[in-house]
């Protein structure tokens, strides 16, 4: 199974132009990317700004957040995530070259992001969103350190030898 996961950059950030695993620096934030980079095949972030952002895009520090768009403005940064998205795990808009995709993000997005998880299993993806289920932020956090942690243990020893 191939996943990609959608990482919410959110929370803070670095003052001055880096990728973007570099320039959120919560630790919330440093969690769900480590998920990402530990669990998943791809991943990559949603910005409020930029939509979709490969954890090597440069971008400089912004302050934007959906709490400050009006309804208009809301739907149209759904359309154009969902249109970048389906580009990128679809190339041909029928098939996808994903399984799975894993939404880290809260419940919020996960509700308002609902006309692209739509697109993606119109195309066969498996959409998870296990962060909206688990309560609040630092509850989050520890699912996912379990989750890491867990997947570690389970990766063989580098150094050990046949």
């Amino acid at each position: 199974m191939t996943t990609l996961a959608l990482v919410h950059g959110n929370g803070r950030q670095q003052d001055e132009r880096l990728p973007a695993r570099e320039q959120y620096i919560s630790s919330y934030f440093g969690l769900k990317a480590e998920y990402a980079e530990t669990i998943c095949d791809e991943w990559v972030v949603l910005s409020e700004k930029h939509g979709l952002l490969s954890p090597t895009d440069e971008i400089a520090p912004y302050d934007a957040s959906l709490d400050d768009y009006d309804a208009r403005e809301r739907s149209a940064w759904v359309t154009d995530l969902t249109a970048s998205a389906m580009r990128f795990v679809s190339e041909d808009g029928l098939t996808s070259r994903f399984d799975e995709v894993v939404a880290l993000t809260s419940s919020r997005y996960v509700e308002l992001l609902s006309p692209l998880w739509t697109h993606l299993r119109s195309v066969g993806v498996e959409v998870q969103a296990p962060l909206a289920e688990q309560g609040g932020i630092a509850t989050q956090q520890g699912w996912l350190r379990e989750r890491i942690d867990c997947e570690e243990t389970k990766q063989p020893d580098s150094e050990q030898t046949a």
